[in-house]
């Protein structure tokens, strides 16, 4: 619905392998859900990942696991964690919905080094991004922990892993 395409557009035609309008994530141009491709490895039991320096309800990692008619629909995205498939989302802290994933039985941690406690077996998400003052870059830190712990399942493993601040 324009000339060029927006991330959230372009990040659910890379999770769906559908084109859609801009501003939507996970949905076709009517709005309609479409799956995305953890939610068909996880059916077929692939361990899924998604990580981002971005915000976790940023419009590509979000795209990996939720369904909504508008990017900007902050709240109703980090929602959307609590029912996806994913085994493991590790992105920037700005998720209100701590205690309902703990609810539901999904660990939640806010350091690195938190994710090595947290059993192979539960999903987890981890809130930590990029901290330039302490030279911390998520992705770069935490790059062969998740390659570690998603390889440990038997039927392989996805990651999709967005480096979303390429100006810094």
């Amino acid at each position: 619905n324009d000339y060029t395409t927006d991330s959230a557009g372009a990040g659910t035609a890379l999770a769906t392998g559908q084109k859609t309008r801009n501003r939507r994530i996970g949905t076709d141009s009517l709005g309609n859900k479409i799956q995305n491709i953890t939610e068909a490895l996880a059916a077929k039991g692939v361990q899924t990942g998604i990580i981002s320096n971005d915000g976790i309800t940023g419009a590509t990692p979000s795209a990996y696991y939720a369904h909504q008619p508008e990017r900007d629909m902050g709240q109703e995205i980090a929602e959307d964690l609590l029912t996806s498939p994913a085994d493991l989302a590790f992105a920037a802290n700005d998720s209100l919905l701590t205690k309902q994933l703990r609810e539901k039985n999904i660990a939640v941690c806010n350091q690195l080094p938190q994710l090595s406690q947290v059993p192979l077996n539960q999903r987890v998400i981890c809130l930590q991004g990029d901290d330039y003052g302490k030279n911390f870059r998520m992705i770069e830190e935490s790059f062969n922990t998740v390659i570690t712990r998603l390889s440990a399942g038997k039927k392989g493993f996805f990651t999709m892993i967005e480096g979303a601040k390429v100006d810094k």
